[in-house]
């Protein structure tokens, strides 16, 4: 029989979905790579709550986990991390923890404004975007103009509020922190003891082959430790 395969679980970024993670390269015959799908949240959801709910789409075995989050998925699976204990959580141009979270998002939580931004502007602004997020190629403004696009903005405003709510301090074990060191989302200024790489908000696509050989090489210390 053969030996069932170890599982990469990867989480998207605010509103994205399997395109955010196109350009890793990570060797299928030896890892089955799970792509959480982001689920409906219920009103006035917490950040907490929501993640309970991601957490099930986990299989619970007696396999060690492996966890990727990018961005908001980041938090996502600092959350999951609390609940399940993987082996590793990899975090991508995230937060870890509330005290991380950038003075623009703090203060925009603290006048209540985030859910009267214009997000619906925002998408017919694609030069816009692209500075915020960093794409600079042909290739990564394609692919963020197409995640842009698709994003549903109620999920977006609903989130917002979730994040600047989060008051998360606990930083779960064996959590690997990877950032850009020209995040403008999320400025690295703010952030504790990253692995620091020369990129913007979107190294998970201008540093994939990096990335790659990073997951890789973490995945194999877990699940074939004789390499």
């Amino acid at each position: 029989m053969q030996k069932e395969l170890p599982i990469l679980y990867l989480i998207p970024g605010l509103g994205a979905d399997a395109r955010m993670f196109q350009l890793l390269q990570l060797d299928v015959s030896r890892y089955n790579v799970v792509i959480l799908d982001w689920l409906t949240p219920f009103k006035q959801e917490s950040l907490v709550s929501y993640a309970q709910r991601m957490a099930n789409q986990i299989l619970v075995s007696n396999q060690p986990i492996l966890l990727v989050g990018v961005s908001f998925g980041g938090m996502i699976a600092v959350e999951i991390s609390k609940i399940l204990k993987p082996a590793r959580t990899i975090l991508i141009s995230s937060i870890k923890t509330s005290n991380e979270l950038p003075g623009y998002l703090r203060f925009l939580g603290q006048l209540g404004l985030h859910p009267y931004l214009p997000l619906h502007w925002v998408k017919k602004l694609p030069g816009l975007y692209n500075w915020i997020f960093g794409a600079k190629t042909p290739l990564e403004k394609k692919i963020l103009h197409q995640i842009i696009q698709s994003t549903d903005l109620s999920f977006v405003k609903w989130a917002f509020t979730a994040i600047v709510n989060w008051q998360n301090q606990e930083q779960p074990a064996n959590l690997i922190h990877v950032h850009g060191n020209q995040d403008k989302i999320f400025p690295l200024s703010y952030i504790k003891n990253p692995v620091v790489y020369a990129g913007e908000h979107l190294i998970i696509l201008g540093k994939a082959d990096e990335l790659s050989s990073f997951i890789t090489r973490e995945a194999n210390r877990i699940f074939y430790s004789e390499l």
